[in-house]
């Protein structure tokens, strides 16, 4: 059974002179079955240490006020009953408007899935990366594959003519070149600011950017599919080094605008 579900994150930024955020919360709303999930970032240190003029106990009375107040609609009670708006995929864009100041929703995105409770935890495991004991996290090559099936998934989904793994032979001056997905005359490159240390790092943001020069020529369009958002100084190198070239980048949750 395909499920249409929506999700987003609750982001905090504390100071309103420059654009550094957290992921304070994760919001998920399954349209098709009428349910809804709010899991908040449990790291309370995480959140203080972005913010040392916010206590604990504040954190607290904020994300109580905040799920109370999204999960209003999908509360049964005597006086309350389930009503339609649960089963809207649009229930939380309608909401955008009310999380505008230091607390803003991300990117409201869409996903059919299969299996709820896998995507769903794995998008938790994601938006909520280091609310994770080291441990516990997503290793690299992990968060790679949940990107390229959810990409899988929406191509499949749409019906659309794609090719996986497609190997690039005809203008690489003889170096093929692997892409994890080609559709037409655009082709998908996933990039894993998570793996390698930070030499290989920035050394793979460079031969992509150079990569992209042979695609540009031809008049091909290379996008690139990014795990993560950069958080780290390396990452948001490397994707300062992408930007370079006037690549097209894609978050996890911005993954359906690269198929419109």
């Amino acid at each position: 059974m395909i499920n249409e579900c929506v999700y987003t994150t609750i982001e905090y930024y504390p100071k309103s002179f420059n654009d550094e955020s957290i992921n304070v919360a994760f919001v998920f709303h399954n349209a098709t079955q009428g349910k809804l999930f709010f899991i908040r970032a449990k790291n309370k240190k995480r959140v203080m240490s972005f913010d040392d003029e916010m206590t604990a106990n504040e954190y607290d009375m904020i994300m109580d006020t905040f799920e109370t107040f999204i999960k209003r609609p999908f509360e049964i009670t005597l006086f309350n009953q389930t009503n339609n708006i649960v089963f809207d995929s649009n229930y939380l864009k309608s909401l955008n408007n009310f999380f505008l100041n230091e607390f803003k929703f991300s990117k409201i995105s869409k996903i059919n899935s299969e299996n709820v409770e896998q995507d769903m935890n794995d998008l938790l495991k994601l938006v909520l990366y280091y609310d994770f004991e080291k441990k516990d996290r997503l290793k690299p090559d992990v968060i790679e594959k949940i990107l390229k099936r959810n990409i899988y998934q929406q191509l499949s989904y749409k019906n659309m003519e794609f090719d996986v793994d497609y190997l690039v032979n005809d203008f690489g001056y003889g170096e093929q070149i692997k892409v994890d997905f080609k559709i037409g005359d655009t082709y998908i490159k996933i990039l894993n600011l998570k793996a390698n240390a930070y030499t290989l790092k920035i050394n793979t943001a460079k031969t992509w950017a150079f990569n992209k020069s042979y695609f540009d020529k031809k008049n091909k369009k290379l996008v690139f599919a990014i795990t993560t958002e950069p958080v780290t100084d390396p990452e948001k190198t490397y994707i300062d080094i992408l930007r370079s070239t006037n690549a097209e980048i894609y978050y996890m949750d911005q993954i359906m605008d690269i198929l419109n």
